[in-house]
């Protein structure tokens, strides 16, 4: 096997991206043939993609030298990049098609955005459990850009922390940990616990990084008090021991219905007083909708 860019659009280079596939996944030595047609494909869109993620991280720079390398592998098994020396990316999508290719191309290259960005969201040796998290959730959310989220397209590691104790891993996080594992699972879960129950979007997500995700929830609510115990409350109702996600999307049970209820006109009154309208609220806390006034667990907003 040999890394080539044979017929590759541009000789494979893109803005931020030069590409190379594994020759062996091409004809004569492949006769499915699938490059380098599903490289192309990825060629066609990832420009498109880096101005996502870009975007999600407020456009920092990721302060590398541009283009870098993208291995196209012919094994399966994720992606990944060394976080010292030149910036390179080895891709393992085995004959998953270009959408999986650049997928995981976003998983990875959040993952730099986070070291770039360096507010707590990057661990100590790696991502971490919080970091690695946010990669599996901003994937799903590519997915979702794409219009093509589903089952079989969820990484279902949500329920790997459903399935465990539950242990309490939004405030001890571990910073070197990024395996598939019931922290990184717990990590995941309360991301889209922050999006889809609280309703914050994805930029306020991003830009609230903090050393745990307890730091996270209080950048993004103002709320002092410890955000798992009512988040644990909530899914132990709906998926009650070790019952896990069994439809849908694999990693993501919410919105659940909630105890919680908020008067919009106290929360007014006690959090932005010099607030008149509930729209100039929502725009003040910078959340993607109005769930996340309405449906947040705030203890000094519950009537």
């Amino acid at each position: 096997m040999a890394y080539t860019t044979a017929d590759l659009t541009n000789g494979g280079i893109t803005t931020h991206y030069q590409f190379q596939y594994d020759d062996s996944l091409s004809a004569p030595k492949d006769p499915s043939g699938l490059e380098p047609a599903r490289t192309n494909q990825v060629i066609a869109s990832c420009e498109q993609d880096f101005d996502l993620m870009s975007g999600w991280f407020g456009n920092v720079s990721l302060g590398v030298k541009f283009p870098f390398p993208v291995y196209v592998s012919q094994d399966s098994g994720g992606a990944s990049w060394p976080t010292k020396g030149p910036r390179t990316m080895t891709i393992k999508p085995g004959t998953q098609n270009q959408q999986w290719i650049r997928s995981l191309m976003v998983a990875e290259v959040t993952e730099m955005f986070m070291k770039a960005q360096n507010i707590g969201w990057y661990g100590t040796s790696n991502e971490g459990s919080d970091g690695e998290g946010l990669s599996r959730f901003l994937r799903g959310q590519f997915f979702i850009n794409i219009n093509r989220f589903g089952t079989n397209l969820s990484d279902s590691k949500s329920n790997v922390w459903l399935s465990s104790s539950r242990a309490d891993y939004v405030n001890h996080p571990n910073p070197a940990d990024n395996g598939p594992d019931p922290l990184t699972g717990c990590a995941l879960l309360f991301i889209w616990y922050l999006s889809d129950q609280l309703g914050f979007n994805i930029k306020s997500i991003v830009a609230a990084g903090a050393s745990t995700l307890g730091g996270v929830y209080r950048n993004l609510t103002g709320d002092p008090d410890d955000p798992f115990p009512l988040f644990k409350q909530l899914l132990d109702t709906a998926l009650p021991g070790t019952s896990t996600i069994t439809s849908g999307n694999l990693d993501n049970p919410f919105p659940l219905p909630s105890a919680a209820v908020l008067s919009a006109l106290r929360y007014l009154r006690k959090d932005a007083p010099g607030t008149k309208f509930l729209r100039q609220l929502i725009n003040s806390k910078n959340v993607g909708q109005l769930r996340a006034v309405l449906n947040t667990d705030r203890q000094a907003s519950l009537v």
